[in-house]
């Protein structure tokens, strides 16, 4: 059963995820937005990530990646006379409603987590 929770205000917010690309990158699926908890050991995390340990010895101390910043969408919550939903990040039709959240979903909607990532419905996920 779900209890009564406290809501945040039904916007779209953003958050910016910090981008990597190494040279060459586009062979290997990058840029990619590094977790914030890897930037640290960001050339573990390359490697991890399918980018060739070879190219970063090749460069050795020439090697470097370039970074930026970009928004990054949160999953969309919308709240009709007190029941929450979390809605399709590209159309906004509802997904689910509070009864259905996921422990993680139901965090996210009392501010207890930070972030949930986009959400989609199978239409737009196609």
């Amino acid at each position: 059963m779900v209890g009564v929770v406290q809501i945040k205000k039904n916007t779209i917010m953003k958050l910016m995820a910090l981008m990597i690309d190494p040279p060459s990158g586009w062979q290997y699926g990058f840029p990619k937005p590094i977790p914030e908890d890897r930037r640290q050991d960001s050339l573990v995390w390359l490697v991890e990530q399918g980018y060739p340990q070879s190219l970063i010895d090749e460069l050795g101390e020439h090697f470097y990646c370039r970074y930026w910043e970009q928004p990054e969408e949160k999953a969309i919550v919308k709240f009709n006379g007190g029941a929450g939903a979390l809605l399709c990040s590209s159309c906004r039709v509802i997904l689910r409603t509070a009864k259905d959240f996921s422990e993680e979903e139901l965090m996210y909607i009392r501010g207890d987590l930070e972030y949930l990532p986009p959400q989609f419905c199978e239409k737009c996920t196609k």
